[in-house]
């Protein structure tokens, strides 16, 4: 995610010596440095004295401990896109006063087509909203959301999301196969139609019960497979699936709270 937020500001036109990345693994440092064109430095007190936003950019397991070895300059934007860790568990651990925001990307945002949730509390202005909307876009679309309790709702659909298209594909695919296509035609079919009628639906002014309804012929083949789906369930179980997914994330945000009070 670090570097697709990096990738998607470098394409927006922004250069590289504005950004200034910290990077423990000297091979990894080297690669974002020959890519880029990045001022690149190992994680240190001094190392954020002159920044207007800082982006934190690792797994929440290891949060706490990256965070102690940084000294955050007073009022500055700090842009987690941390699962699960909230507002108050992160200044916990952060010294000074900072204008806290919270991003969950999603793994499209590596080829430019993310979308990203975002959450601030009513302290944070518009001109530092307006700094972390800007990093956030680079790499997609957004969306501000009004409780950070729903972070944990679009975790389940945006954030997971692309597993489920993923896993969806899959059966798609395997389904082709089974039917008699050969493996590679199958997987070419089954990817090309699930992206194009995504971009169909995000085009379209029709919204999705109507698209579906006009590619269903009453009594035809398609009617046959949507109704197999009804019959199955095919809701419930997205549901359920979604559920699972915003459960466990309320489950890990408990958790790393806990560990940072401990």
């Amino acid at each position: 995610m670090a570097e697709a937020l990096i990738g998607g500001l470098h394409a927006a036109g922004l250069p590289g010596e504005q950004l200034r990345v910290l990077v423990p693994e000297p091979a990894r440092r080297a690669h974002l440095q020959e890519r880029y064109g990045l001022e690149l430095c190992k994680p240190s007190s001094e190392a954020l004295q002159d920044r207007d936003v800082i982006v934190l950019a690792v797994k929440p397991q290891i949060m706490g401990e990256v965070v102690s070895q940084l000294q955050f300059p007073e009022g500055v934007v700090v842009v987690s896109v941390a699962a699960g860790l909230s507002s108050d568990t992160l200044r916990g651990w952060i010294s000074n006063p900072v204008q806290m925001v919270r991003v969950m990307p999603n793994t499209p945002s590596l080829v430019g087509a993310g979308m990203s949730g975002l959450y601030a509390d009513s302290s944070v202005g518009p001109a530092d909203r307006a700094k972390a909307e800007f990093i956030a876009s680079a790499s997609g679309d957004c969306v501000w959301l009004e409780e950070e309790a729903q972070m944990h709702a679009l975790t389940a659909l945006s954030g997971s999301g692309p597993a489920y298209y993923f896993l969806f594909t899959e059966a798609l695919r395997n389904a082709g196969i089974e039917l008699g296509l050969p493996p590679a035609l199958a997987n070419q079919l089954a990817v090309a139609t699930l992206s194009g009628a995504a971009a169909m639906a995000r085009q379209s002014e029709d919204d999705l019960e109507t698209l579906r309804a006009k590619v269903t012929s009453k009594g035809g083949a398609t009617a046959a497979a949507v109704g197999s789906f009804e019959a199955d369930d095919l809701r419930r179980l997205v549901l359920n699936a979604a559920s699972a997914c915003r459960n466990r994330s309320i489950e890990m945000g408990k958790a790393f709270a806990q560990d940072a009070a401990e």
